[in-house]
C-alpha cells in the first residue's frame, strides 16, 4: 500500500492538472494520527505553493471521518484502518463492506 505522502502527491497532481494556480477551498477529513503527525508538514508545504487555497481540516476517529465522507459532509478523507493501511479516498469511490 501506498502512503499517505505519495496519496496526498497524488491528489494534489490531479487537482493541479490543466489549472495552472490553484486557488478556491479545499475540505479534508483526517483521523487524528494523520492530523496530528502527517499532515501539518504537508499542509504548510501545499499552502505555501498555494496560497489561494482555503483548506478546511476536519479530524476525528476513522470512524467519524469515514461517516463524515459517506453522508457527503467531506469530499476527501485520509485514515488508517484496524491495520494500518492508508487511505485516501474521494467520497465517490469509497466503498463500504
Amino acid at each position: 500500500m501506498r502512503n499517505v505522502e505519495a496519496l496526498v502527491a497524488e491528489a494534489e497532481q490531479d487537482i493541479a492538472e490543466g489549472e495552472g494556480q490553484l486557488s478556491g477551498e479545499l475540505a479534508l477529513g483526517a483521523s487524528t494520527t494523520i492530523a496530528q503527525y502527517v499532515l501539518p508538514r504537508l499542509i504548510g508545504a501545499f499552502l505555501l505553493e498555494n496560497p489561494r487555497v482555503r483548506l478546511s481540516l476536519q479530524s476525528g476517529n476513522t470512524e467519524q471521518i469515514v461517516r463524515l465522507l459517506l453522508d457527503g459532509a467531506l469530499p476527501w478523507v485520509l485514515s488508517k484502518d484496524r491495520r494500518g493501511i492508508e487511505r485516501c479516498a474521494p467520497s465517490r469511490s469509497w466503498k463500504t463492506k
